[in-house]
């Protein structure tokens, strides 16, 4: 077979499958080395990203995924008719932060860092899929660790959690990175009886209440 052919098979393998495919077998898949097929997926990714086309690859860890290009998610919404919430309150966002940078974190840890109970934005990422349960920490209680998923690096377009940008690239991040400085000085543990004491005695500008919504625009363009 000749490279496009091999290209065009990969295109093909990858839009059925709508999931991401382990690059190993991609290269099973074609009879090809690993070498060879992440040289064609590479190809690939520049020939979508330099000639205006309407699809991209993402990278995720050590698979592929075919994906739409974020700049036509309007285009998309207004076809699919999409109902699902397309933000996360600003409390979401600031606990899914502290899990990306912090993880395995526990939810004491999480409540502590904040300042509030995140029981409700807990539960609105874990039904997004973009954190998960990462076992259990062993101390007195075995609370459970969370992390963020693969669902996480494929909405914000990341191989891996090494390509998480630095705080302060963020807009308005001044805030999270107060609040983690402010956790890393602090050595003692954390307890339920902390938390509480913590949120009662000083509520975060930012509840699990908050009805503002942050644009997540790559969540339902994928």
């Amino acid at each position: 077979m000749e490279e496009r052919s091999y290209r065009s098979a990969i295109e093909s393998i990858l839009f059925v499958s709508g999931e991401p495919v382990a690059i190993d077998r991609l290269a099973a898949a074609l009879d090809l080395p690993m070498s060879w097929t992440v040289e064609l997926l590479e190809t690939l990714r520049k020939e979508y990203e330099s000639g205006e086309r309407g699809m991209r690859l993402l990278f995720i860890r050590d698979a592929v995924q075919m994906a739409s290009a974020p700049e036509n998610a309007d285009f998309i919404e207004r076809v699919m008719k999409t109902t699902k919430s397309r933000g996360l309150s600003p409390a979401t966002l600031e606990t899914l932060a502290i899990i990306a940078y912090k993880q395995p974190v526990t939810r004491s840890e999480i409540d502590y860092t904040r300042g509030v109970k995140s029981d409700k934005p807990l539960q609105i990422l874990i039904e997004r899929g973009l954190i998960e349960e990462k076992g259990r920490l062993e101390k007195i209680g075995r609370p459970m660790l969370y992390g963020t998923t693969d669902e996480f690096l494929r909405t914000f377009g990341l191989r891996s959690l090494e390509e998480l940008p630095d705080l302060t690239t963020f807009d308005g991040a001044e805030r999270l990175i107060n609040l983690l400085e402010a956790r890393e000085a602090d050595e003692t543990d954390v307890t339920d009886e902390a938390v509480a004491e913590s949120t009662a005695a000083e509520p975060s500008a930012l509840s699990e209440e908050d009805d503002v919504t942050i644009p997540y625009e790559r969540d339902e363009t994928l």
